[in-house]
This record gives structure tokens, C-alpha cells and sequence, in this order.
């Protein structure tokens, strides 16, 4: 398959070139003139310098798939209102229609978790069809785009495929993250001051989210749809901290309870499958 990526920079666009190329498709990445290659690139990537908004039916004609990662404040990057829905909402609305034009037969965008807010602390298992009630820009801007989106979808007759991403980790990820933190607390012998760790979360390697990420984009099934992706395994935040600590064997200590909650911290975001 021929392939357009956007957000091929970041953590989970370098994993998935990687796993894309490796599975003999076709890769043409799309990246801003300031954001820099901090990993190994895969051979045979065609990459292209955009600004999302910049990206036009012309760019993507041809194309099997859209797969459209590229998003503004991601945690924990700092998130302002009006950007995150100027970029994460009306550009990524304006990607998507560009795609229609184009006539690309599939589209899957990156969705997250945080559109669900605080009715995911109403469900064991969060159903695709929870209410949407976010708390933060970067929530709201990515439920305004999933419902944008869908309605665009729905109205012209695209194969659009929406995927909520939960508690994500891996190599690569953005240092200031709770799993690169740890590790890295762990390989200098550190200790580590984290909350009570009460919160309950599906946390997921990156190579699984990728890997339905590219499943979805080869699927030929019809949309539009809405989809969790995750691995369905509820864990709560210490136990999870406990067991990579061990698995480091690390020298320091766990600081449980040494840290506050976040303001508005969402206790429980396990996805149902």
C-alpha cells in the first residue's frame, strides 16, 4: 500500500514508519521545517515539509491510506485553547476533507483517551459511546475533531476511523512522561517521587498501538468508526511503577505519595475493546 503519515517525527510516527516499511508498504511522511529526526529512519521514507494546514488534495493523491497523527499539546507538552483548536480540530478537519478530495479510500486518525474526561470515571470499561467530557484544551480539541469529523464522515460517504488512544509508553517517548521519568530514575540509582498511584489506566507498549494503528489502515472495512485501542488490561499507576522498578532493578526508592494528583486527574481510564 502507498501511505501518507503525518506527525512521522514524533513517538509513536517513528514506530509506526518503522513497522510500516517493515511490512513492505509504500511511505511517504509528512514533517514540519523545525521539527527534527531524533531517531534511526527506516530506507525508502519520501518525506515531505509541511505545516498541517499547508497539506492540500494534491498532496495526497494516490495515496491507499491517510494515517494522521500529527497533534498539538501532547501531555506533556504545555496546551493552549486556541492553538489546540486551531491545529488539533480545524486544520486536522481541514486534512480530512483534503483527503476526501483527494479520493483516498481510507483515512485513520489518532485519537485519545482524554475526550472522554470525566465520564471515564463512571465506567469500569469505557464504551466508544461515552459521553465526551473532557477537562483540558487538549481533550476538548480532540473530541471537537472526533465529532467534526465523524459528521463529515458520515455526510460525504468516508472511510473514516478514529482511534482512542490510552496510556501509551516505549522507547522514544517524550522524557517528561511517567515511564521515561521512571526509567531513567532507575538506570542512575535515583529515587523516584511519584503520587499514591491510585490512578487506574490500560497501560500499552507503543509497538501495540502501532501495530492496530497499520491494521486499521489496511482494513477494508467501512466507516465511519470510533475505536478504542489499548490492550483492555486495567492497572493502577504503582503497581505498574512497582513492576518496571523491578525489572530494572533499581537501586533507589519509590516515593509513593510523595507527589499531589494533577488538578482534574481522571482516576480510571481503562478503554472496553
Amino acid at each position: 500500500m502507498r501511505i501518507f503519515i503525518t506527525g512521522g517525527t514524533g513517538f509513536l510516527g517513528s514506530h509506526l514508519l518503522a513497522e510500516a516499511v517493515a511490512a513492505g508498504h509504500s511511505i511517504t511522511a509528512c514533517k514540519r521545517l523545525e521539527s527534527a529526526i531524533n531517531f534511526s529512519v527506516p530506507k525508502g521514507i519520501n518525506w515531505i515539509v509541511r505545516d498541517l494546514d499547508q497539506i492540500v488534495a494534491e498532496d495526497l493523491k494516490g495515496y491507499d491510506a491517510l494515517i494522521h497523527l500529527a497533534a498539538y499539546g501532547v501531555s506533556p507538552q504545555p496546551c493552549l485553547w486556541n492553538e489546540a483548536l486551531r491545529v488539533n480540530a480545524a486544520w486536522s478537519l481541514k486534512l480530512v476533507q483534503s483527503a476526501q478530495s483527494a479520493g483516498i479510500p481510507k483515512v485513520v486518525v489518532a485519537g485519545s483517551c482524554h475526550e472522554y474526561g470525566l465520564s471515564a470515571n463512571r465506567y469500569d470499561f469505557i464504551p466508544v459511546d461515552a459521553p465526551l467530557e473532557p477537562v483540558s484544551a487538549y481533550g476538548v480539541s480532540k473530541a471537537a475533531f472526533s465529532l467534526c469529523a465523524s459528521a463529515y464522515a458520515r455526510e460525504v460517504g468516508l472511510n473514516l476511523s478514529i482511534m482512542r488512544i490510552f496510556a501509551v509508553y516505549g522507547e522514544g517517548q517524550n522524557p517528561g512522561n511517567f515511564w521515561p521519568s521512571l526509567r531513567r530514575a532507575a538506570m542512575e540509582g535515583a529515587d523516584f517521587k511519584m503520587s499514591e498511584g491510585k490512578q487506574v489506566c490500560d497501560f500499552s507498549p507503543v509497538e501495540t498501538i502501532v501495530n492496530g494503528i497499520l491494521c486499521s489502515a489496511v482494513n477494508t472495512d467501512r466507516g465511519p468508526r470510533v475505536t478504542n485501542l489499548g490492550t483492555g488490561q486495567a492497572q493502577n499507576l504503582v503497581d505498574f511503577a512497582e513492576t518496571w522498578w523491578s525489572r530494572w532493578r533499581a537501586s533507589g526508592k519509590l516515593l509513593v505519595g510523595s507527589l499531589p494528583y494533577r488538578q482534574n486527574e481522571i482516576m480510571r481510564y481503562v478503554p472496553r475493546l
